[in-house]
């Protein structure tokens, strides 16, 4: 019975290891190429250890059993908001708040702004309006439910 249970925990283990975001580990410009041969648009998320509603999304959303469908209709990049390999591309996108997720378009063009986090509904349901399928959609404005974190100085 024992040996059971520890089979069917590994298992659920090992589904929810694989549904989260497959996050790409490439630079902006290397995303926008691969989202053009793919027809998609490139998704980046800027979070931090620090920032309590970025791993509110990331639990809810990023990690959740449907997290990696994210990655059907685009190249998900993830930065750490505080690396320094984030300090270009949060200069390039004028990111000033936590969590903030970019929709970028076949020319590293924004098209796509989610500023802050409130609910896993509201936030797909914004993220839907971003879609390749819904050109220009959405508008690129904030969600404005949930207070987005400035940066530490």
């Amino acid at each position: 019975m024992q040996l059971r249970l520890l089979v069917l925990m590994l298992c659920l283990l090992s589904v929810a290891a694989t549904a989260a975001v497959p996050w790409e580990s490439v630079d902006v410009d290397e995303a926008v190429r691969r989202a053009e041969n793919d027809d998609k648009r490139v998704l980046v998320y800027f979070g931090a250890t620090w920032c309590g509603a970025c791993r509110k999304l990331e639990s809810e959303v990023f990690d959740a059993p449907d997290g990696e469908r994210l990655a059907d209709d685009f190249v998900p990049l993830q930065f750490d908001a505080d690396s320094d390999a984030a300090r270009p591309v949060r200069e390039r996108y004028n990111i000033k708040g936590l969590p903030t997720v970019l929709v970028l378009d076949e020319h590293a063009a924004e098209v796509g702004r989610i500023v802050g986090y409130s609910d896993k509904a509201a936030w797909l349901a914004r993220l839907d309006g971003f879609r390749r399928s819904e050109r220009g959609g959405g508008g690129g404005i904030s969600l404005g439910a949930a207070t987005p974190r400035a940066f530490p100085r």
